[in-house]
C-alpha cells in the first residue's frame, strides 16, 4: 500500500508516541483506525506566488477581466473585446 503524510490531531501511539501537529508517514488502512478525530492527510501549503501588479505584466498574458480593470486603472474606456482593449492599452502606453 501506498503510504501518505498525515497530520496528528491527537496524540497516537504509532511508531512510539506522535504528539498532536506531528507529521506522519502511513497507510490509508492505519489512518482509518486512527479515525479521523486522531489523523487528517496533510495537504502542504500551496507556495504563494508573488503578486505582479498589472501595470508590469505582458497584456498578452492578462484575461479580459484583468484588461478591464487595467483600462479603469488608467482612465481608459473599459468596454468592448479582447482585442479592443489591448489595442487601446497599447496606443495609452506610448
Amino acid at each position: 500500500m501506498i503510504k501518505q503524510l498525515y497530520k496528528v490531531l491527537r496524540p497516537i501511539g504509532f511508531n512510539g508516541r506522535q504528539e498532536k501537529n506531528a507529521i506522519v508517514s502511513m497507510t490509508e488502512d492505519e489512518a482509518a483506525a486512527f479515525g479521523s478525530q486522531y489523523v487528517v492527510l496533510d495537504k502542504p501549503a500551496e507556495p504563494k506566488v508573488a503578486e505582479v501588479p498589472l501595470d508590469n505584466r505582458p497584456l498578452e498574458t492578462l484575461k479580459v477581466a484583468e484588461l478591464k480593470e487595467l483600462a479603469t486603472k488608467l482612465g481608459l474606456d473599459a468596454e468592448g473585446t479582447k482585442a479592443e482593449l489591448f489595442d487601446r492599452i497599447t496606443l495609452s502606453r506610448k
